[in-house]
């Protein structure tokens, strides 16, 4: 079983009732760990996290025969993910922090390469990765947001085309007869805060900065050099009201999930004393929901999936006693029991799969 990297980047998603975690192994290859909510008959708990196994992506190994791999994932390599369909997209760095893409559609093929590399696209060395699936009713789109090498670490996207099966560089183009130039990508500039966390959610009406012509584009959440949160969309950004009186530490680790039917988003950000704290977005507004999910380990990454309305995954880090190249992740179960009332009903530790 693979050993997890100290500190290593998180990301999740969720396919129907299946849950999928990614994480890097502490020699550089990435690991997918498998999970799903069901009933633990033994404890009188409903639909909470249980672990399904891990496994290391084979093609991201760094080191074969001691020569290292050319495009695998760099040490401590920000990591996205996001799925169409059933085929799953995982995204990552290259030592020269140039952007990757593996993809799983199913078994006969495993894990192969995407071509995500042959837009050579170099990212700031202290950039992170967020993704986004959107649709436009006739296919699917993936948005990859990340930060560029320039003054102010501008942040700006790329895009796969599910009918293409590739890569743009800029957002996609969701009109029903795409020009044959792609659109040129937002671009969020000062002030985002150089290598902050970003989070991004499905767009719907409520939800993010108005923007007319990009509507149908994710919204995306990040850190502000004032060390506030900020939304944006398109080639609108702005900062939400509520959040400046609470404390985030400076690249706090962010970490949202959005049900459309009961409009509950729910942002997960560490805070200066090490606590994940969890605040509902409404509109233009954040409010407090629990003060202190869990104390992580110093440094380390969250991420969160909603498997279901009343039920949220939060990944997290902790570090296994007297073992000082160890780290485990751990999935906390919050369950919904009231309008804006969450708890805390059940930790699983993913080695446990």
């Amino acid at each position: 079983m693979p050993s997890y990297l100290p500190n290593t980047a998180l990301t999740a998603n969720a396919i129907g009732s299946r849950i999928y975690v990614y994480a890097q192994a502490y020699h550089g290859a990435l690991i997918e760990a498998k999970g799903q909510l069901q009933d633990d008959e033994d404890n009188n708990k409903v639909n909470v996290f249980f672990a399904g196994g891990q496994e290391t992506i084979g093609i991201t190994t760094r080191w074969r025969a001691k020569t290292l791999q050319r495009w695998a994932p760099k040490l401590f390599t920000p990591i996205a993910a996001a799925a169409i369909g059933s085929t799953r997209f995982v995204m990552f760095l290259d030592d020269k922090n140039i952007l990757h893409d593996v993809r799983y559609r199913n078994e006969d093929e495993g894990w192969v390469r995407g071509n995500l590399s042959t837009l050579a696209v170099e990212c700031a060395h202290y950039s992170k990765l967020a993704a986004s699936t959107v649709s436009n009713g006739q296919q699917s789109f993936i948005c990859l947001y990340y930060q560029k090498n320039e003054f102010h670490g501008p942040v700006t996207m790329v895009s796969y085309t599910e009918l293409k099966g590739s890569w743009v560089k800029g957002k996609p183009d969701m009109t029903i007869t795409p020009p044959a130039t792609p659109p040129p990508p937002p671009t969020y500039r000062d002030p985002p805060m150089y290598g902050t966390s970003m989070t991004a959610v499905k767009p719907r009406r409520g939800i993010g900065p108005r923007s007319q012509r990009d509507d149908k584009l994710p919204v995306l959440y990040l850190q502000w050099d004032t060390h506030s949160i900020a939304h944006a969309r398109g080639d609108a950004i702005g900062p939400i009201p509520g959040l400046e009186q609470f404390t985030l530490s400076p690249h706090t680790s962010l970490t949202a999930v959005d049900d459309p039917e009961s409009e509950d988003l729910l942002c997960f950000y560490i805070s200066n004393d090490n606590s994940v704290r969890m605040v509902k977005i409404d509109g233009d507004n954040a409010t407090r929901v629990i003060d202190r999910v869990v104390s992580p380990t110093p440094r380390s990454s969250i991420a969160a999936v909603l498997p279901h309305p009343d039920r949220i995954i939060l990944f997290y880090q902790l570090w296994d006693t007297g073992d000082s190249e160890k780290v485990n992740i751990y999935a906390k179960t919050i369950e919904k029991q009231g309008p804006s009332s969450w708890h805390d009903v059940d930790t699983t530790d993913l080695m446990d799969g």
